[in-house]
């Protein structure tokens, strides 16, 4: 039997948007007929693009025969996605993304299950034949990516974990050790090192010369290695200094401010005459309770004309002779303390010792010192007679004392 008489084309189904049912006449087959040697063909056409505003159906009509063979052909470009219509071809609904191309179905009738078994033939260059919704989970293996493929964009964010990088060598870190971008790569790092940046990658190196470091992380000066240029002014504090730890030879001084040791003495006058004196530095007693102390030794004339010594502070007489005037013939020694009691004020006490003569002790407090001004220090005499030498200073010590 020829070809063409097994061929029965039954017509063109013609789509429109709003859908619509369809029937295929599947016709007879007489006795002694084989129904596997005929098949029924149709072709769904439109006349433009459509997107679909009601379902498009088709069914069978007629004798239907076990192994009765149809085959439909779509020529129409049909847009179900996103409408809530489809097209549905003896039972089977044709997926969304397949209508908007040329499709084949080819439907073979079951009689023992009463139904239409279909397979769906897409077009395969217009459509996406395996996409996410046809493949199978887990179904991708190695041997089916192309090398070089998973690209960063494949990747979830924090979806590479530390157990899927390499083996990375003992006691390295993954670094940049370069001073351009690029890949990392491992830099070994010793027992005390750390990594330094040196401008063109790293360098592993441990601390050394005046601090040295443990695996720990406890640091260590080297000995004898802060110097003076190491600290900050002022900051050497009385709990940093150990008791007994200064020396005489570490001071500056041993608090001694001036004096002098070769003779001075009054001249032929009655005027009062400045002996000795010594100008203190501006604030030389900064805080209440710093003291200077002042020690004058020396001699009066054989005669018994008055003679009077006076220690004075800025101007102010703090000590003064005044059992006797006159002395005759004796030595002296006068030691006076003054105080700081505000940054105006005073206190003082002196002792003036006359040889054979009894002692006297002079004590004063009041104003009249501004301790923030320079100040001047100074022991005068003056003669009752206009004799020069009736009073002659020997020996002048003035101590700070703080």
């Amino acid at each position: 039997m020829a070809s063409s008489e097994k061929i029965m084309p039954r017509g063109v189904f013609t789509a429109v948007a709003g859908g619509g049912t369809f029937n295929i006449n599947t016709g007879s087959v007489s006795a002694g007929q084989d129904p596997n040697d005929y098949f029924t063909y149709y072709v769904i056409e439109a006349a433009a693009p459509i997107t679909l505003a009601g379902n498009i159906i088709i069914s069978s009509t007629g004798t239907l025969h076990d192994g009765l063979r149809v085959i439909i052909k779509n020529k129409a470009n049909i847009t179900t996605a996103g409408t809530g219509f489809s097209v549905n071809i003896l039972g089977t609904t044709i997926p969304e993304e397949i209508t908007t191309s040329a499709f084949m179905v080819e439907a073979i009738y079951d009689s023992t299950g009463g139904k239409w078994y279909t397979t769906v033939i897409p077009e395969y260059t217009a459509n996406q034949i395996v996409n996410t919704a046809r493949l199978e989970d887990n179904a991708v293996t190695t041997a089916k990516i192309t090398d070089l493929n998973v690209t960063t964009a494949k990747i979830a964010n924090s979806g590479v974990t530390l157990a899927k990088i390499q083996d990375v060598a003992a006691n390295s870190v993954l670094v940049r050790d370069a001073n351009s971008s690029g890949v990392l790569t491992e830099k070994a790092v010793a027992n005390t090192q750390i990594l330094i940046g040196d401008g063109t990658g790293f360098t592993a190196a441990a601390l050394s010369g005046d601090v040295t470091m443990t695996n720990a992380g406890v640091v260590t000066l080297a000995a004898n290695s802060v110097v003076t240029a190491d600290i900050t002014d002022a900051n050497v504090t009385t709990a940093k200094i150990a008791d007994d730890a200064i020396t005489l030879a570490k001071l500056a001084s041993t608090g001694k401010l001036g004096g002098q040791y070769t003779q001075t003495a009054t001249t032929a006058v009655t005027t009062e005459e400045t002996l000795f004196s010594l100008a203190m530095a501006a604030g030389q007693l900064a805080s209440d309770g710093d003291s200077i102390e002042i020690e004058v030794s020396g001699s009066f004339a054989a005669n018994a004309n008055a003679k009077t010594i006076r220690v004075k502070v800025a101007g102010t007489t703090i000590s003064q002779n005044g059992t006797t005037t006159a002395p005759n013939n004796k030595d002296f020694k006068v030691k006076a303390t003054i105080t700081r009691a505000s940054a105006t004020s005073h206190v003082s006490s002196s002792e003036v010792i006359i040889d054979g003569i009894a002692t006297e002790i002079n004590n004063s407090k009041g104003a009249g010192v501004t301790w923030a001004n320079a100040i001047t220090v100074a022991f005068t005499g003056q003669n009752g007679v206009a004799a020069a030498n009736d009073i002659l200073v020997e020996q002048v010590v003035v101590k700070y004392i703080a």
